[in-house]
């Protein structure tokens, strides 16, 4: 509310707040890439590995991206979203394969415009813009699809940070998969009226990370906020902020946290485990005492930090005026 006074300048925050009325909403799952860019970059896995499995760390490298950075996943997850390549296994284990339908599309197959036009809408919240705003001319104008995202969709609606981002994406996945006209939609049983619902997780709820198609948590954790932009999470024992967009919602929170919004991406609310080992106390000199925590291991592993201990014995070992023995 600070920063509102400050804007006009006046102390009145009501006033304000009536002439600023900004939802304080988290928007729906949506591909951050738009389908053009999607199968270029699931074109130079075809090209390299045709429809091989490949480990996961090499399929981020060939897309040009670092095996485990935050643009890598939201890469693999927009070719995942338009069902551009399968996924097998867990962790660092998966394994990336281009899917058929994409292997179609990018060998010109005869059926390779009806398969662009379901992996355009494969992604949940696509199919349900298409079904409520696709018609005889087409699909409607921005103002009509970005009206119904921030005020009249069913919870959860669009932040208004980011509708515009995700509409310039949409409109261009419509326009390559050429559902922006009045061109007769196909009728691919993948092509149909039933949107599917999306839930979106809210602060306190238990969630799953499906990160690349593969759950990233043994078992669901409980979020503990939202970064301000919404695009992060911050979940209970996780150092670092979760994008909001991976996240699938297990149990929905009977009681939810009232926590404020921060920046990713550092999590404010981690609290690291306990310490695993066998606490020590030891007189560091002068009488002075300090608990080090010596971790757990086996014989031959001790008799070798016994004789680390001695090869830096000069460096660590003090008399009792404080001056190396």
């Amino acid at each position: 509310m600070a920063k509102l006074e400050k804007a006009n300048g006046t102390g009145d925050t009501k006033a304000v707040a009536a002439e600023v009325e900004i939802p304080k909403t988290r928007s729906p799952n949506y591909p951050t890439y738009k389908l053009e860019t999607a199968l270029e970059k699931t074109r130079t896995l075809y090209d390299a590995y045709k429809r091989h499995p490949i480990p996961v760390a090499a399929v981020a490298q060939k897309m040009g991206f670092t095996h485990g950075s935050s643009t890598a996943g939201q890469a693999l997850a927009a070719v995942k979203a338009y069902g551009l390549v399968d996924i097998q296994g867990n962790g660092d284990e998966r394994k990336i394969s281009v899917s058929e339908d994409a292997a179609k599309i990018l060998a010109k197959h005869p059926d390779a415009d009806k398969l662009l036009q379901k992996a355009a809408v494969a992604p949940k919240i696509h199919k349900e813009l298409v079904v409520k705003f696709w018609g005889p001319d087409g699909i409607a104008p921005d103002e009509s699809i970005k009206y119904y995202l921030l005020w009249e969709r069913p919870e959860p609606r669009f932040n208004d940070k980011i509708v515009d981002t995700f509409l310039r994406q949409f409109k261009s996945t419509m326009a390559f998969a050429k559902l922006d006209s009045s061109a007769k939609m196909s009728d691919d049983p993948a092509v149909d009226d039933n949107a599917q619902s999306y839930v979106r997780p809210s602060v306190g709820d238990y969630v799953q990370w499906v990160s690349q198609g593969a759950a990233q948590f043994q078992a669901p954790k409980r979020v503990a906020g939202f970064s301000s932009d919404d695009q992060y999470a911050f979940i209970e024992g996780e150092k670092c902020g979760v994008l909001t967009a991976e996240l699938t919602v297990e149990k929905k929170s009977d009681k939810p946290m009232v926590m404020p919004q921060i920046d990713p991406p550092a999590n404010p609310l981690f609290v690291p485990p306990p310490p695993q080992g066998v606490p020590i106390s030891v007189v560091m000199g002068k009488g002075a005492a300090q608990v080090i925590t010596i971790p757990q291991m086996t014989a031959k592993a001790f008799e070798f930090f016994k004789n680390q201990l001695n090869a830096f014995k000069e460096a660590i070992v003090f008399d009792d005026n404080g001056e190396k023995t």
